[in-house]
């Protein structure tokens, strides 16, 4: 009878045993016989039953090469790699036979993806068994070909071929190789020929499989080739893991679901059994349970490439960007030879608002004669928000070569076209594609530049021909539909679409929430609530209905506490989710309460000890509550897990600056430069506090070093440039930016800070003629507009202001500080529209102070006094230290008649004295009381 057939209930067990032990009449079995039955059982296959067997020979004291060579042997067949290298080097350590030993440690390394260590620890290694030097070769060979080194590959198999020709597992390596130069028929014939030599080699029977359905499209051969695999090797893990692909690949969630139950039973502790337990939590949106198991892999395989990918995947998935890039970047350090890592690591960066970081890191994919047509498309995505769409044309172009009924590049290509002005050209392919292919790329594409454009009419066409062209897309139409709508300020026709779109999938949230603002807009705060409720009890896990709902409660007023618990009920519902965690961190920040935010940053540290938004949220915390010491040790701890992030080091800075330590500011923010030639904020911050300190000269001597170290950079440049601005040499400044565009001719920021030099160097025509050429060749560079129309509106040339402004709006119209300028220069004017642009940069950005500022100051302008008064509340109380805000709130107070909070408003503003720009104002409003 074997253990697991013991089937007696556990108190009669024990009862059983203790008898025996009492009278002593129930003995062990002898070493002998221990040792005897672990082998009968290996042999049959029953390796857990083997182990415990050994293991109990162990805690009995009886100590040899050959138990822990049995061990580690059973452990390897059992998918425990870790456990076998530990037993096996023991084995070794107690004189087992380097022969036996070695090539079994390299099998293990090999399960356990320690492709590294393996090929650092035994590339040199030699024995004396030409059989045993064969098979070493052959991992070898695996773990070199996994690390994306061809030549170190084909080396290790002609060596294993050496020790023993025709040696099968070589030649499984050998058609592998050939099969990735596409020589799928050569490599057929070879495995042939090595299964014709030995019927039971699996691996060649599982790799014949893998060509069949992956080369030859012949799925169903390709499954029977790796289930004759596990016949001869029920425990091999790549036939367990490629049917459950193929399974997968087909749409087959219950087939894959299947298979991999089956390889939960031969391979219950094998790290790829919990691979692929993540990468089908993953596929199947259970982000929680695949988050869980990919922490679990990552533990015992932080170095392999494969489970580095798929942690970046299920991160990236759940909005955790940061953690994603990291896992990405450390596979690619890992293997460089891995596209689709690297083309995950630049939507990473694209993500995380760092596209020159995205453009660098498909570099390697997209030089001259790549043929990652995927890749192309991507950096001309990246090209577009570096405002360069000639390169992002260029790239488009090549990536429609290589792929030309790629719909989703052929898509971009169309969008950048519009995007560089050629907006017929780019529409009329739009329309092309919208209506001779079946997906809905291009429909959507042509629904999104119809809206930037503001062409309602033309939008809504267009969503009704996705409507009637995919039903699976008409859920989407509907919702699409009433944002369109809500745009027209015809919320009877969105709340109509948005209803329809809730019929067609009743879990669509962004509807739900959609609806939740019509209502509130109506005056149904009761329904708005409910339909946030209904949608957090059909899925707790949605962490957006949550949020949605405290942030229903805030602008109802709700208590501080009401909102607490709310959010605290939240996490008890998705413990492993930061955003909420986060959430309340920051909703105890903006009330002040600094120790309800430092309790509740440290309870999500201890929940989520390395997801770095949850650390900086504790460091700042930390910060806050002024222990500095904790804070410092929090961002340090960031940038060990993080260690390309500037971040960290940011914190740092204006931390060591808060406390007076310039040399740890400055040493912070230079390695924010290292880290990031192009943060314009270190240069700032650099150069502010060396002249504060009055270093000049050391600042320039920075900045020439910046030059010198960094010849493809232009931050040395903008460093120069802002010293002299500061030091009054405003033409010195010109040349220095000049220099900077020649090393960086399409960089935004140089362009807006030599305009800006040529504005206070008094040459305006200059500074006009730049604009003008810059505008001309990046129409797309909104940024750089934009602030000309700040520039404008600050030397008074208002109608030249208010017409940039409009353009930014008209390229951009979610530009909110756009929307924001123009809304307060209207009000100003006394020209109407102030309020409905101002509303439009509230609705973008809510519970933003300075815009509810500008909006309370365009609704006094057309005699709103009273919704005016109420916003300016809100703004002082979101911004207390904002002194114009409650200047403003003063004068609101006056005009209202509440001269009790003007009085008070006005004493606190009094007691700033000079410091306050407006001092001479608050004084005579004052004597007005």
């Amino acid at each position: 009878m074997r253990y697991s057939d013991l089937s007696l209930p556990r108190a009669l067990l024990s009862l059983i045993v203790a008898a025996c032990l009492l009278a002593a009449g129930c003995s062990r079995d002898s070493p002998q016989s221990l040792l005897a039955s672990g082998k009968e059982s290996a042999e049959k296959g029953e390796h857990a039953t083997a182990i415990i067997h050994y293991k109990t020979l162990l805690q009995d004291g009886t100590e040899s090469a050959e138990i822990r060579y049995l061990l580690g042997v059973s452990l390897l067949r059992s998918g425990d790699s870790a456990g076998a290298v530990t037993e096996l080097g023991k084995a070794l350590e107690l004189g087992r036979s380097k022969d036996e030993v070695i090539p079994l440690i390299a099998s293990a390394l090999l399960q356990s993806g320690e492709y590294r260590k393996l090929v650092t620890q035994y590339e040199a290694t030699d024995l004396g068994s030409p059989p045993a030097l064969a098979a070493l070769k052959v991992s070898l060979a695996a773990a070199w070909a996994r690390l994306g080194d061809a030549a170190k590959t084909e080396a290790s198999v002609a060596a294993a071929l050496r020790a023993v020709p025709d040696f099968g597992p070589a030649l499984v390596v050998r058609a592998r190789l050939m099969a990735v130069g596409r020589e799928f028929d050569g490599a057929i014939a070879l495995l042939e020929r090595a299964i014709k030599q030995d019927p039971n080699n699996h691996e060649a029977l599982h790799l014949k499989g893998e060509i069949l359905a992956l080369a030859k499209g012949d799925a169903q051969g390709g499954a029977a080739a790796m289930k004759q695999a596990l016949v001869i090797n029920p425990a091999y893990v790549p036939s367990h893991a490629g049917l459950v692909s193929l399974a997968l690949a087909s749409g087959d969630l219950a087939a894959a679901k299947s298979q991999l139950e089956t390889m939960r039973k031969a391979l219950p502790k094998h790290p790829h059994t919990l691979f692929l337990d993540a990468q089908l939590a993953y596929q199947s949106g259970d982000l929680a349970k695949a988050r869980e198991l990919s922490n679990a892999l990552l533990r015992a395989a932080s170095e392999s490439p494969e489970v580095l990918q798929l942690a970046g995947a299920i991160e990236a998935q759940a909005g955790s960007m940061v953690i994603a890039e990291s896992h990405f970047r450390k596979a690619l350090q890992l293997n460089p030879d891995l596209p689709a890592v690297r083309r995950s690591l630049a939507i990473a960066y694209s993500r995380l608002g760092q596209p020159q970081k995205a453009f660098d890191a498909l570099g390697p994919l997209i030089g001259e004669g790549a043929t990652d047509g995927k890749a192309l498309s991507l950096a001309g995505e990246t090209a577009l928000s570096l405002n360069d769409p000639q390169t992002a044309d260029r790239l488009f172009q090549r990536a429609v070569k290589i792929d030309p009924n790629d719909v989703a590049i052929r898509t971009a290509l169309a969008v950048s076209q519009v995007r560089q002005g050629n907006a017929l050209r780019g529409l009329s392919e739009l329309q092309s594609l919208s209506s001779s292919t079946p997906e809905a790329t291009a429909d959507l594409a042509l629904i999104s530049t119809r809206i930037a454009q503001r062409d309602w009419d033309a939008a809504l066409a267009a969503l009704d021909a996705l409507a009637k062209k995919s039903p699976a897309h008409q859920g989407t139409a509907a919702d699409i539909r009433g944002r369109v709508h809500m745009a027209r300020r015809d919320t009877a026709a969105a709340r109509k679409s948005f209803e329809q779109a809730l019929a067609i999938d009743p879990k669509l949230f962004s509807a739900i929430a959609n609806l939740v603002v019509i209502d509130t807009l109506e005056g149904r705060p009761e329904e708005a609530r409910k339909r946030l409720e209904a949608a957090v009890a059909a899925d707790p896990r949605n962490t957006f209905a949550w949020q949605a709902m405290a942030q229903l409660l805030k602008k109802q007023g709700a208590p501080f506490d009401q909102q607490r618990d709310l959010i605290e009920e939240g996490i008890k519902a998705n413990p492993s989710e930061p955003s909420l965690r986060l959430a309340l961190v920051e909703m105890h920040l903006q009330s002040r309460r600094m120790s309800g935010a430092l309790t509740a940053a440290q309870n999500a540290a201890a929940a989520l000890p390395d997801d770095v938004n949850v650390l900086d949220a504790l460091g700042r915390s930390q910060t806050t509550t002024g222990n500095i010491q904790q804070a410092v040790s929090t961002f340090r701890r960031i940038s060990n897990l993080d260690p390309n992030s500037i971040l960290p080091h940011s914190r740092l800075a204006d931390l060591y600056a808060s406390q007076g330590d310039i040399k740890g500011a400055e040493a912070s923010w230079r390695r924010v430069l290292e880290l990031d030639p192009n943060a314009d904020v270190a240069v700032a911050k650099l150069m502010e506090l060396m002249l504060a300190n009055k270093r000049a000269p050391q600042a320039l001597a920075l900045a020439r070093q910046l030059q010198k170290d960094k010849p493809a950079s232009a931050a040395g440049h903008l460093l120069e440039g802002a010293l002299h601005r500061q030091m009054g040499a405003h033409g010195q400044a010109v040349l220095a930016y000049q220099a900077g565009l020649k090393r960086e001719p399409n960089r935004s920021a140089l362009a807006v800070r030599l305009h800006q030099a040529l504005i206070a160097a008094g040459r305006a025509d200059e500074a006009e003629a730049t604009a003008k050429q810059w505008l001309a060749s990046n129409p797309s560079d909104t940024n750089f507009a934009f602030q000309v129309a700040l520039v404008d509106l600050s030397r008074g040339k208002l109608a030249r202001a208010e017409d940039g402004f409009r353009a930014v709006i008209g390229k951009q119209p979610g530009h909110v500080m756009a929307l924001n300028n123009l809304a307060w220069l209207m009000a100003k004017e006394g020209k109407p529209g102030a309020v409905v642009l101002a509303e439009r940069a509230n609705a973008i950005s809510p519970d933003s102070p300075s815009l509810m500022d500008t909006l309370a100051f365009a609704l006094a302008a057309e005699n709103k006094t009273a919704e005016a008064f109420a916003l300016q509340k809100k703004a002082v109380a979101l911004a207390p230290d904002a002194p114009t805000f409650r200047l403003s709130l003063a004068k609101l107070a006056l005009k209202s008649g509440d001269t009790a909070l003007a009085r008070t408003e006005l004493e606190t503003l009094k007691k700033l004295g000079q410091q306050f720009s407006s001092h001479s104002e608050v004084t005579a409003l004052l004597k007005t009381l």
